[in-house]
């Protein structure tokens, strides 16, 4: 019997939906619509949840729940898909795996692609998080690269129009390294604002 034989409880599927309904439920009422309006935000999605679906899965009655449920379900209350499946500000731990709970943070982290979880590493999967942390640091460089501009646009003097051009400017030759790299490394770096001029 091999480790995930082991540790797979039959019930254990039905108490992480438990988890994600009990998030979805909350969420709802805290924004005051009803599981209709769910229902039609899901269906405006592109992924109808019946109204009658929803209820059976807040009430219990429906023990399952797919990735796909989440992702809708997530973008329909308006928050990330983490915040469905671990319960934050609510709990003190979340059982992660089969009979295995963990800290909230520790399974924020883990989920977020931050931290193995206690007990475990990562050590087979240096692409991955290389991949992550790339895309992490790609995505603050553009943030960095409009915050400059914006600046430089609404600067006072010449002065500070020439500083905040040439921050942006850097933030654009380390993107052009960081995309290399990616590059370097088989992966796909992402697109690009349209009013960046090319770095690639």
């Amino acid at each position: 019997m091999g480790y995930c034989d082991a540790m797979t409880q039959p019930d254990w599927p039905a108490r992480v939906a438990a988890t994600v309904a009990s998030q979805v439920k909350r969420l709802r009422e805290d924004r005051k619509i009803s599981a209709q309006q769910l229902a039609d935000a899901c269906a405006g999605l592109g992924y109808p949840l019946q109204r009658s679906v929803l209820a059976n899965f807040e009430s219990g009655r429906r023990q399952t729940v797919t990735l796909a449920d989440v992702y809708v379900l997530a973008q329909a209350l308006g928050v990330p898909p983490l915040a469905l499946m671990v319960p934050v500000g609510v709990a003190e731990s979340v059982e992660i795996l089969p009979g295995s709970d963990v800290p909230i943070v520790e399974a924020m982290k883990w989920l977020a692609g931050e931290e193995a979880l206690p007990g475990s590493d990562w050590d087979g999967a240096s692409r991955e998080l290389s991949a992550i942390s790339s895309y992490k640091s790609h995505a603050t460089l553009v943030e960095n690269w409009n915050k400059y501009r914006h600046l430089a646009r609404h600067a006072e003097n010449a002065e500070e129009v020439r500083r905040n051009e040439e921050l942006a400017e850097m933030m654009r030759g380390e993107l052009r390294w960081l995309r290399e790299l990616m590059k370097n490394r088989k992966m796909t770096p992402p697109a690009l604002p349209t009013e960046m001029p090319p770095v690639d």
